[in-house]
């Protein structure tokens, strides 16, 4: 609401139907606004015109032709003689504290006076507080106080009881339905033709009614069949269980009304098959399933490529041609004549695969062997032999190891073997590698000279 009035403040016009105006009333009362009532000439005073008059009401601009503010005004008792109608209306633009208010449908009445727009809360219906007590044609009264709208009735719809009841007594549950026939729905029970006995309802023609209670009959065959009492035997089907004989010469348990010769014979029979000898089982029934069917025997046959044996269903003797032998079979070397496995069908094998088996040969130049794959011929090209043996050199005499093949190791490596050697100058001894110059290194012995003076210094 307050945001309602803070717009109609800040608004130049304010534009709205009358009943919204009563419904404003007291916000437009606070903004203050002049008010100018534009109405069509009617002829009831209606409640949310007079609720929209206020102190700031433009009075001049109403309309002077409508009766309902002609009614007011005689309702004021105003005294002065109206010869103009334009004279009175102008004389008189105030109504004073409250505007009395009185009923159309009884104007001889006491009315109300209005002073506030909650007063017309007190107006049920628009009318006063008398009981309509319209009769209507179904012969009820109108349930709602006195009200101007829908004076004839016409839209009212009555909600009383309907007060009528069947020819046994039942009353109506419903509303007043009048113009629709009343349907009694209460359960009854009935007796039918066959005396069975039935819970209805009430307005249902019992006398030729399907009775639904279930019964025990023999059939024409002889069997006893429980049906519904209204249904006839001779259209019932007896589901007894039965033997018959039947076309083929087996017999069958069937239904009592099943034709023998159009009830198929399931008995399971053993053939034998006409093109490979081997047994089957089919129902009597199934003539064509031979034709139907391929032989799915398993047979054991050996391939005319070799002599391994295949396991194939009878009807499969593409078999051979399309799955390979895939039996691992043990071979020799054409070239080494070393063994090796391969499938049965792989006749490229060797020639794909190399042969990996590790042979032992001795060096042509020591007496030495060495381990090679199979088929690397190139061994010997691309290796030497490895092996360490112990050797002398000629210079010293001393011993040292080296790989057999290395036959220039002295030349390339000196002799590191640790000696003892005199310094010529002095005749001290140190230990040195056997290719070390004694001269090249400096004698570090500690020695202690004794001076004339019988001193003596160690250095």
């Amino acid at each position: 609401m307050e945001v309602d009035e803070y717009i109609m403040q800040q608004a130049s016009v304010i534009a709205m139907t009358t009943t919204n105006a009563a419904r404003y009333s007291e916000s437009l009362n606070k903004v203050g606004p002049l008010i100018t009532i534009i109405e069509e000439a009617a002829e009831v005073p209606e409640a949310h015109i007079v609720t929209a008059i206020s102190p700031r009401w433009n009075s001049s601009t109403l309309t002077t032709r409508s009766k309902h503010w002609q009614t007011i005004i005689r309702k004021l008792q105003i005294e002065d003689d109206i010869n103009n109608e334009n004279d009175t209306f102008h004389k008189y633009t105030s109504f004073g504290r409250a505007i009395p208010l009185y009923c159309q449908n009884h104007p001889k009445n006491k009315g109300i006076l209005a002073e506030l727009p909650s007063d017309f809360r007190k107006v049920k219906d628009g009318g006063c507080g008398l009981p309509c007590e319209f009769r209507l044609p179904c012969g009820h009264a109108c349930r709602y106080d006195c009200h101007p709208f829908n004076k004839e009735h016409k839209s009212y719809i009555c909600k009383k009881q309907c007060s009528n009841t069947c020819e046994e007594g039942h009353s109506c549950p419903k509303r007043c339905h009048f113009d629709s026939d009343c349907i009694c729905c209460a359960m009854t029970t009935r007796e039918l033709k066959c005396q069975h006995t039935i819970n209805l309802k009430c307005h249902l023609d019992y006398s030729d009614y399907p009775c639904p209670t279930k019964v025990t009959r023999t059939l024409s065959c002889g069997h006893p069949a429980i049906m519904e009492c209204f249904v006839d035997s001779g259209t019932v089907l007896c589901t007894s269980i039965v033997d018959k004989e039947l076309q083929c010469g087996h017999t069958a348990q069937i239904k009592c009304h099943v034709d023998p010769k159009r009830h198929k014979c399931d008995t399971v029979l053993t053939e034998t098959r006409s093109n490979c000898g081997h047994e089957f089982k089919r129902q009597c029934h199934d003539t064509s399933f031979e034709r139907l069917n391929l032989c799915r025997v398993q047979v054991i046959e050996k391939r005319s490529s070799c002599d391994h044996v295949i396991e194939r269903q009878c009807f499969d003797t593409s078999y051979e041609i399309r799955v390979k032998c895939s039996v691992i079979v043990t071979m020799n070397r054409t070239s080494c004549g070393h063994e090796y496995q391969k499938q049965c069908h792989d006749q490229l094998y060797e020639m794909v695969h190399r042969c990996n088996d590790i042979v032992t040969e001795q060096w042509l130049s020591c007496d030495h062997s060495y381990r090679r794959h199979c088929y690397d011929s190139n061994y010997v090209q691309n290796n030497t032999c490895q092996v360490i043996i112990p050797d002398e050199r000629v210079k010293c005499g001393h011993e040292y190891e080296r790989k057999c093949s290395d036959t220039n190791y002295h030349n390339e490596h000196k002799c590191s073997a640790k000696v003892e050697k005199e310094f010529p100058c002095c005749g001290h001894k140190i230990k040195l590698l056997c290719h070390q110059d004694v001269e090249s290194v400096k004698c570090r012995e500690n020695v202690t000279t004794v001076f004339e003076c019988k001193h003596s210094k160690t250095q």
